[in-house]
């Protein structure tokens, strides 16, 4: 049943990447959105990008050598200064240390004016709970191979969490909804011996496009 359910997909896949192709072939214009300003990325300072999402996982002569992605992408988010982006792991290690601020506040609570220990509880925990969800910076790459080429996509999402709120048309509470700041997609078509360099560099691509739009994003 799920041998069915992927071949299915693939198929699915294969036919959106064909399509993709083809309209490319009889367009004049460039694949990449050009660059434009959110409303959404006004004023945010942090954003996390964990590792790169792979459907299928990353195997065979269309695979994608994930420590040299890495290493690229971790130079171009060490390039920005205005606009912080930090790795998954970073992200996770700093929440432990803000986490252990607020416990600390916690313990300090009875030992001052009750007043003066409750800001400083509530100020830790507000800290804490802002850092926890900061946007995230998606990027997933899909790709199959075809008579010795690889074609797929790659594709780019910033993502922020929002307080709780409910279905309009039925009242259902979603307890953690959220919103899409900013997008894009590419295509990725090459020879495969050239596919991992042309997914790294597009996904270089891809996260200077977005540091750009956050950039228009603040005037």
């Amino acid at each position: 049943m799920r041998e069915g359910i992927d071949m299915r997909r693939k198929a699915k896949f294969a036919a959106s990447c064909l399509c993709a192709v083809l309209c490319i072939v009889g367009a004049a214009s460039p694949v990449n959105s050009q660059d434009k300003p959110s409303q959404y990325l006004k004023n945010v300072l942090l954003v996390v990008y964990p590792p790169l999402v792979l459907e299928p996982p990353s195997k065979g002569p269309c695979s994608i050598d994930l420590e040299a992605w890495d290493t690229a992408i971790n130079f171009v988010a060490n390039q920005s200064v205005k606009l912080k982006l930090i790795k998954e792991r970073e992200h996770r290690e700093q929440a432990k240390q803000l986490s252990d601020k607020v416990a600390e506040a916690g313990r300090h609570f009875s030992d001052t004016a009750a007043d003066t220990g409750q800001k400083a509880l509530d100020e830790a925990d507000e800290t804490l709970r802002k850092y926890l969800y900061a946007p995230k910076l998606w990027l997933s790459a899909q790709a199959i191979e075809h008579n010795g080429g690889c074609f797929g996509t790659l594709e780019g999402s910033v993502k922020a969490a929002l307080k709780p709120s409910e279905m309009i048309s039925t009242g259902t509470i979603v307890y953690r909804p959220y919103v899409e700041m900013w997008s894009d997609a590419r295509l990725l078509l090459s020879a495969s011996a050239e596919f991992s360099r042309f997914v790294i560099q597009s996904s270089e691509a891809m996260m200077k496009k977005f540091v750009n739009d956050w950039a228009l994003s603040q005037e």
